[in-house]
């Protein structure tokens, strides 16, 4: 049965390779319109499924309901319950109040017949005088003719498809990778930014201000003139973008006739619904949108490989994602990016509603197959903002040769205690730390995704630099020992609690609060014969202190490194235990 069935197969191969060549493009086209179809009713449906996601957003935020839950914001909500970053949380909330009074554009895009890029763009220009004529012109443009028309003079024309970033990769010693992956840490602290190139800028801002006065003249004007070729790079980019901007405006004839996607109705808004019928609804959405989107990800992935979208007659995939599925070229690449990543056990952990989607972001950063179950399984258990810290730990393990595995909770613990050193200005010893952590001794390679102007200048002042530094002294090691130096005065706050601040790593220790507006928080009040013992005190943000705590929509007990919290209803123990379960 076996060789009769090869065998079948192999006469079909021979078959397929006799048809004519121009039968096999037909069968492409094909496969590559259905997916095209596919594809157009995912992101229209999802756009549906967003819309009124935001709504129940807004509408929570608009009573106070996620203070009433315990959260100090409804961007703290809406990553724990939601699975949703800040940024997709503001933008979705925006177009969701703006379309509150604009009822034809919301009927549009809940509809399908509307995109969400053609949404927020007639939303930012739409009154209930001009509604209905945008609306109308909007299902007869693309969104480049109506960028067009609802341009004003010195608008840029161009749109923010473009995103010109790349990989920064850094090749260290394991020591100078502990030293950099630490002086991220404290310049999180210092400038509150936490994605690679605004650390990268930072650190490339204090080191420029320092080695222009050091280096010889001549390696200062290499430094300039690397910046004027950036310069003529940024020009031939617009240059491009117009170029780019003129072919689609000639291919837009070729897929005119192509509908819109998608199709059904608008969800009911949420009105005259108590806080907790809200966070049912949302957490309900959250999780249909969550399994959507992967389903999404994957048929964007197969057109993607099958070059859909030149076939389809678009420009470029910018083109297509923007005017058929009403996506941001950033969100579409980050659509085919999480394809690739999400391993099986990730993906079926989304669809099965096991984990939410920030969740999974966090976990395609560091989970392998071999590891992806044991991730999945700590996500279930975690809130967001613990994940994101195993995530952190996993990482920096990781970029000084450990592993990338869950760490285990004493790991975690004298990792944040070292933070907590840092932040007291004990850097020497925390440095000491890295051969407690790993023996690693071969080169390490750091990957960022920086902006190209940011790597460019960091190659160029590193060339400039580097042949002037002693032998055995990375670049990389001095930008961090300049940083350190010009913010170390933050290190050494001299103040009440400051020893509390610092073990706590100036963060709120609300499971579900990442604020650094830390004041001191007396587990046992002091009112009740609480003392200033340092496992009696914790560090709390003052909305989780005063209106949380005090407020009575928080509840804590227990001793520092031990301490069980009810927050939005559900309950979660720190310290060595791993565990998060709804209270009785």
């Amino acid at each position: 049965m076996i060789s009769a069935g090869f065998a079948t197969s192999r006469r079909g191969d021979h078959e397929a390779q006799r048809r004519p060549r121009h039968l096999h493009s037909v069968d492409r086209l094909e496969g590559v319109e259905r997916l095209d179809v596919a594809l157009a009713r995912l992101a229209r449906g999802g756009g549906r499924l967003r819309l009124a996601l935001g709504e129940g957003l807004d509408a929570l935020g608009r009573v106070g309901g996620h203070h009433a839950l315990g959260f100090s914001s409804l961007a703290a909500y809406a990553r724990e319950r939601a699975g949703r970053s800040t940024r997709w949380t503001v933008e979705t909330r925006t177009l969701a109040r703006r379309l509150r009074s604009l009822p034809a554009l919301r009927a549009a895009l809940a509809s399908g017949a509307l995109g969400w890029c053609m949404a927020e763009l007639i939303a930012r220009h739409a009154t209930a005088e001009t509604e209905a004529g945008l609306v109308d012109l909007g299902l007869r443009s693309t969104v480049r003719q109506m960028r067009v028309h609802l341009a004003r003079p010195g608008d840029d024309q161009q749109g923010n498809d473009d995103d010109p970033t790349c990989t920064l990769t850094l090749t260290l010693s394991p020591s100078d990778a502990w030293l950099f992956a630490w002086t991220r840490r404290f310049a999180d602290h210092v400038g509150g930014r936490h994605d690679a190139e605004g650390v990268m800028s930072a650190l490339l801002g204090e080191g420029m201000s320092t080695l222009c006065c050091s280096l010889p003249a001549n390696d200062v004007e290499a430094c300039a003139s690397a910046g004027a070729a950036g310069d003529q790079e940024r020009a031939c980019r617009a240059e491009l973008a117009r170029c780019q901007l003129e072919a689609e405006a000639r291919s837009e004839a070729n897929f005119g006739a192509r509908g819109p996607g998608g199709g059904g109705v608008a969800l009911p808004r949420a009105s005259g619904v108590t806080v907790p019928e809200l966070d049912a609804r949302i957490t309900a959405l959250a999780a249909d949108l969550a399994s959507h989107e992967v389903e999404l990800a994957r048929v964007a992935l197969a057109f993607h490989q099958a070059g859909g979208a030149r076939l389809l007659g678009y420009t470029t995939e910018a083109q297509y994602a923007r005017e058929r599925l009403g996506m941001s070229a950033s969100s579409y690449r980050a659509k085919l990016t999480l394809a690739r990543r999400w391993l099986g056990r990730v993906q079926r952990a989304l669809e099965q509603r096991e984990i939410g989607h920030e969740a999974a972001q966090l976990i395609a950063r560091v989970a392998t197959a071999d590891s992806a179950a044991a991730w999945v399984a700590r996500a279930r258990v975690r809130t967001v903002k613990h994940l994101a810290e195993d995530v952190r730990a996993a990482e920096l393990l990781r970029d000084v040769g450990g592993s990338a595995w869950p760490p285990t909770p004493e790991k975690v613990r004298s990792l944040h205690a070292l933070e907590g050193r840092l932040l007291a200005g004990e850097r020497e010893a925390v440095l000491a730390a890295r051969r407690q952590m790993s023996a690693q001794a071969t080169p390490v390679r750091v990957r960022l995704r920086v902006s190209q102007d940011t790597a460019r200048f960091y190659r160029a002042l590193e060339s400039a630099t580097q042949k002037h530094l002693p032998r055995g002294v990375s670049f990389t090691a001095l930008l961090c020992e300049l940083f350190w130096d010009a913010w170390k005065h933050l290190a050494t706050r001299d103040h009440a609690y400051a020893r509390i601040y610092a073990r706590d790593r100036y963060t709120c220790t609300s499971p579900v609060c990442s604020r650094h507006d830390v004041t001191p928080h007396h587990v046992r009040f002091r009112s009740r014969g609480g003392g200033d013992e340092a496992d009696n005190v914790t560090s709390l943000c003052t909305w989780c202190h005063l209106e949380g705590v005090h407020g009575g929509r928080i509840r804590v007990s227990g001793r520092v490194g031990q301490l069980h919290w009810e927050v939005g209803g559900a309950c979660v123990d720190d310290g060595s235990r791993y565990a998060a379960r709804t209270c009785a």
